[in-house]
């Protein structure tokens, strides 16, 4: 076993004295928080029976290999699966496991209203409630459906008003039917009462049964509860962990909340909100000294950190690497979706025989291309999400929509191509082979989160956000630099720190250094005159 470091062996003294029943380890990028985690379940905890939860099944399978036999090692939502249907004897697994969605949620409800007319009377109400008539009952699947997971997210304990999403809610205001939000969120009630019924038929989310667990905690059967990636926690997988808390159990959780990148999706910061739940019997203690890289990368790392306001800097302990403006690298993160199914057709046209490999799979998009191509050629959708619009001018408009912004940098594209994007899946699905058999590597940093490679390259998009980061005085009527967004900053920490040996930052670092030190001086922005057009 790995000698511990002097953080570690703060951490297991502190988890051995048991003076406090909740240890929050704030593990920064590459600090070893699996094997600190290993070490506690093999130390001071090897006669302690553990439960470790994560969403991730690659941590929780790797958990089960190197933690030990006094370990149950799962994921949250195979936790939620394997807990008691409330006020039953039945899990959540015997009651639903016919029900889950396989496909398209959206697409499956349209399929099974065709059969059920109350539940199309459901969907006609809440599109009538829209002002969505022209799209027939079908028109209110989606607004249902989005309340329903806003509030599967939450920690509320019963649909209301609150629960229907700032999309729904834009879109309400742009049709004039803000009246009627009220009405939609007592609809979305019903639909969640028939969704849970363990007599239903209706299909279910995997996000459902989490929610529905939440709601009646069962205690969990261990001294210890291990909780990895805290900082991006689901608001249901709190409740879960504060009953524990509250029946007296121990809790030992780590993660790195500066990596808080999935606040868009409904994820909550743990640790700070556990800390401040339990104030008199929490502890947080730093992980700093990283071994995935060496100080050159953790330098880069340390100016998000900086901008953060965190409390703690990156030591890199690891190989000596490098930072550069440019290089090869064999890995290229992205910040969209979009810039790399650009930049993976880029690649194939410049070389047809160079493979790429997408973190994640590119069936999604794949699914997503198909669907816009066949709507944009009048062809039948069958079981998609976007079988509830009648007609591509229709999506069209919808994309303009807060509530269909995802979906316009995709409707330009099929729009110039007009409708052949059978070339972008064919250079996407050569995409679906092997890391090992991959000439380059491609992720989005959202999907290369607990990841790392020996050189990575950061795609030009990336300074996007410091460039839009200005704020104008009203008084002298200059421009100022601001802050982007923290959730921005988490991600662009995350971005920088995915590299062991060399860190290509296409210009990042520099532009955020500069932007940091223009805003700390209060100096105004200059921006480029406009040059005069040529006659």
């Amino acid at each position: 076993m790995i000698r511990p470091n002097e953080e570690q062996m703060t951490v297991a003294d502190a988890v051995a004295s048991e003076r406090k029943r909740v240890i929050a380890i704030n593990a920064l990028a590459g600090t070893g928080k699996t094997t600190t985690l290993a070490m506690l379940a093999k130390g001071p905890l090897a006669r302690t029976k553990i439960r470790y939860v994560t969403f991730n099944a690659r941590a929780a399978a790797e958990a089960r290999r190197r933690f030990g036999p006094n370990t149950v090692a799962t994921t949250a939502h195979s936790h939620a699966w394997h807990s008691l249907y409330p006020n039953s004897t039945k899990t959540m697994a015997e009651v639903f496991g016919d029900r889950l969605v396989r496909q398209s949620l959206f697409g499956e409800m349209a399929q099974a209203a065709t059969a059920d007319v109350r539940l199309r009377r459901s969907f006609a109400t809440a599109a009538r409630a829209l002002h969505l008539e022209r799209s027939g009952w079908r028109g209110g699947i989606s607004p249902l459906l989005q309340v329903i997971d806003e509030f599967a997210k939450s920690g509320d304990a019963h649909i209301t008003a609150a629960n229907v999403p700032a999309s729904v809610v834009a879109l309400a205001k742009k049709m004039n039917a803000t009246d009627n939000i009220a009405a939609l969120a007592t609809e979305a009630r019903k639909l969640w009462s028939r969704q849970i019924d363990p007599e239903g038929t209706l299909p279910i989310p995997h996000g459902l049964y989490l929610k529905l667990a939440s709601l009646h905690p069962e205690p969990i059967d261990a001294e210890v509860l291990f909780f990895d990636e805290a900082q991006d926690a689901s608001a249901p997988m709190l409740r879960i962990i504060e009953a524990h808390v509250a029946r007296g159990g121990r809790l030992v959780m780590v993660g790195d909340k500066h990596q808080h990148i999935y606040a868009w999706a409904g994820a909550m910061n743990a640790i700070d909100a556990l800390a401040d739940k339990f104030p008199d019997t929490s502890l947080t203690l730093p992980l700093c000294q990283s071994y995935r890289f060496g100080a050159r990368i953790a330098e880069a790392g340390n100016i998000f950190l900086d901008a953060m306001g965190a409390d703690y800097r990156l030591v890199g302990l690891g190989p000596e690497g490098s930072t550069s403006d440019d290089g090869q690298t064999e890995t290229i993160l992205f910040r969209s979706n979009v810039k790399m199914i650009l930049e993976i057709l880029a690649s194939q046209r410049q070389d047809s025989t160079r493979k790429i490999h997408v973190v994640g799979g590119t069936k999604e998009m794949v699914a997503v291309l198909s669907d816009l191509a066949n709507l944009h050629a009048a062809r039948p959708l069958k079981g998609s999400e976007l079988a509830g619009f009648a007609d591509w001018a229709e999506l069209k408009s919808f994309a303009e929509t807060p509530l269909g912004s995802s979906y316009s940098p995709l409707v330009t594209l099929v729009e110039r191509l007009r409708g052949s994007v059978g070339g972008i899946i064919a250079g996407l699905r050569r995409s679906e082979i092997r890391p090992a058999e991959a000439n380059f590597i491609f992720s989005t940093a959202h999907k290369a989160k607990g990841a790392q490679w020996g050189s990575v390259k950061l795609s030009e998009e990336f300074q996007n956000a410091w460039e839009a980061a200005t704020a104008m005085n009203t008084q002298t009527h200059q421009e100022y630099c601001i802050l982007p967004e923290h959730e921005e900053l988490a991600l662009q920490y995350v971005a920088a720190t995915r590299a062991e040996r060399l860190l290509a930052h296409r210009g990042l670092l520099p532009k955020a250094r500069e932007h940091l030190r223009m805003m700390r001086c209060k100096q105004p922005v200059r921006r480029p005159a406009a040059q005069p057009r040529a006659r």
